[in-house]
């Protein structure tokens, strides 16, 4: 089990699930989703922490210290575009940063023009 929250808004911000969370990657995917029996009474849509995430999609990974333990953060955008920042505190990061690698969101480039 694993803790994470969204920081989409002030309410997912202070929500979240403490040892509550799922966290699956496959070959092409990461899953993020409330484990049971908390998946009982929430989807986990309601905090923004239900997600199927093509491992190609997902532009940032940023390893961090929290005063609680060691864990990432992830931004993706899903299916509609729409931009998600996942933090997730889990046991097994090392093993999770080794199928999952850190990466910084690519560059956008200035507006004032190239080398700016």
């Amino acid at each position: 089990m694993a803790s994470g929250r969204s920081l989409r808004n002030i309410a997912t911000r202070f929500g979240g699930g403490s040892n509550a969370l799922e966290i699956i990657v496959t070959d092409g995917e990461l899953w993020i989703r409330i484990g049971y029996p908390f998946n009982i009474l929430f989807s986990g849509a309601e905090y923004d922490l239900c997600h199927r995430i093509p491992l190609d999609r997902i532009h940032t990974v940023k390893p961090r210290g929290t005063l609680l333990g060691r864990g990432v953060q992830i931004e993706f955008p899903d299916e509609a575009g729409e931009e998600h920042r996942i933090q997730i505190e889990m046991r097994r990061l090392d093993r999770f940063l080794e199928t999952v690698p850190p990466r910084e969101p690519p560059e956008t480039g200035s507006l004032l023009g190239p080398g700016v």
